[in-house]
């Protein structure tokens, strides 16, 4: 015997107004709207970091000794003449721009000196020779890389960092606050405080493959500083 089922009174498709109120169904990925300010930030960003990123100009347009000029002879000269032009526009109109301000306090500057065109060949380290009240000597050791273990140049590396630019003489300025701070940390004894501080770096050239390398490293007394006694206590006791 045949069962005849009745639709029920809602039981019709719904037309395509209906389905459109619907909406999506639910297992739809929900989408996400980026803020334009955040859009913006980040090609920012990007124009900001490959500005500072571009490698830095021949020597001779630094200097001054040259002057840019579009070579059109061939195509060689034409597109290094070229290459030439946008790192010189670079070097002195994009970089100086508020772009400076922004790549270098966040640190997202960088220098091409690492890679090319002629890579650091110069292992340098620091020390110093600490003198104290009492006429005795001692050497403070910087922190330097190749004593440490693999966790600590992890969270060392900034001092490396910090000394290959401080031990330079165009930073000369910073020598003053440098000693000073060796000092501090070379006292032990309040009564015995650390009187003069002579910086001193140690370096050794990295010579090509087809040359014999040295393994001795060469030495100079670069500064020598009367310590603050001063502002030394104050440090000692942790004063402002």
């Amino acid at each position: 015997m045949s069962r005849t089922i009745t639709p029920t009174k809602n039981a019709k498709p719904p037309d395509s107004a209906d389905a459109a109120s619907l909406g999506p169904p639910s297992d739809a990925p929900k989408q996400i709207r980026v803020s334009p300010w955040v859009k913006a930030f980040v090609a920012f960003h990007l124009v900001a970091i490959t500005i500072w990123a571009v490698p830095n100009p021949p020597e001779a347009y630094k200097n001054g000794r040259q002057q840019w000029k579009l070579q059109t002879g061939s195509f060689q000269e034409f597109t290094k003449s070229l290459n030439d032009g946008v790192r010189v526009l670079n070097q002195t109109r994009l970089r100086t721009s508020l772009i400076k301000y922004y790549d270098m306090p966040t640190g997202l500057w960088q220098y091409w000196d690492m890679f090319a065109p002629n890579p650091a060949n110069i292992d340098w380290y620091g020390d110093a020779e600490v003198i104290y009240k009492d006429g005795s000597r001692k050497i403070y050791q910087y922190p330097r890389m190749f004593d440490l273990g693999i966790g600590q140049k992890y969270f060392m590396e900034r001092f490396r960092k910090f000394y290959e630019r401080a031990h330079d003489d165009a930073n000369a300025y910073v020598w003053p606050a440098f000693a000073q701070r060796v000092a501090l940390l070379s006292t032990t004894d309040p009564n015995n405080p650390v009187v003069e501080v002579h910086l001193r770096r140690h370096w050794l050239e990295i010579m090509p493959p087809d040359k014999p390398q040295p393994t001795d490293y060469k030495s100079y007394e670069y500064f020598r500083y009367p310590v603050d006694n001063a502002k030394l206590q104050r440090d000692l006791r942790g004063e402002e």
